[in-house]
């Protein structure tokens, strides 16, 4: 009993440091995943809301094919007028535009661009960057926005590379308190 105390006693500064070691890793690459996802995102939805400012229409800067949000990985753009209802738009769901809920739109006005995770149906999450834009004749929002499927499989991934990484480290130190504890600085002892 005594060597298990004194097994315990060395062994669990290591497992905090090693878990909080692995938790602060895990936070870190996993908001850099979803950072990074606002990317193209971000640039598009600046220029596009530039562009209304100086006149462009709606229609002229939404153009090419639609995009199926609920299964491609492309970058869709809806345009709304400020009350909210679309102007153009390359994003379908459903075989139609899809409702935003109005906060995320609002939000955007206060702060000049709203960064945020939406999930228009089960199954279909989306890193979207909404921007304002006011011109002489109009105002409104730009959303951009794209699948996060591929950056959710990278966290998964992460998650399990990470608790693998834990286990091992948790184990490992538990086998060298273990050895240090018998053989090196009480060998002596009866057991």
């Amino acid at each position: 009993m005594y060597h298990f105390r004194r097994i315990i006693g060395y062994w669990l500064p290591l497992a905090i440091v090693a878990s909080g070691l692995c938790l602060f890793t895990y936070i870190a690459v996993q908001q850099n995943y979803r950072m990074d996802a606002n990317d193209p995102q971000i640039e598009m939805a600046q220029n596009d809301a530039a562009a209304l400012q100086n006149g462009k229409s709606p229609a002229y800067l939404v153009n090419g094919d639609p995009v199926d949000i609920a299964t491609s990985l492309s970058t869709f753009t809806i345009i709304f007028n400020s009350q909210g209802n679309p102007l153009a738009s390359s994003a379908l769901l459903n075989g139609k535009t899809p409702a935003v809920p109005q906060g995320i739109l609002t939000s955007a006005l206060k702060s000049g661009e709203n960064r945020v995770t939406w999930q228009p149906q089960q199954g279909v999450r989306l890193a979207t960057v909404v921007d304002s834009y006011k011109s002489t004749t109009s105002s409104g929002y730009v959303l951009v926005g794209r699948s996060l499927r591929e950056v959710e499989a990278r966290i998964d991934n992460l998650t399990l590379m990470l608790t693998l990484t834990w286990l091992c480290a948790l184990l490992a130190s538990l086998v060298v308190v273990i050895f240090a504890e018998y053989f090196l600085l009480h060998p002596k002892e009866k057991k």
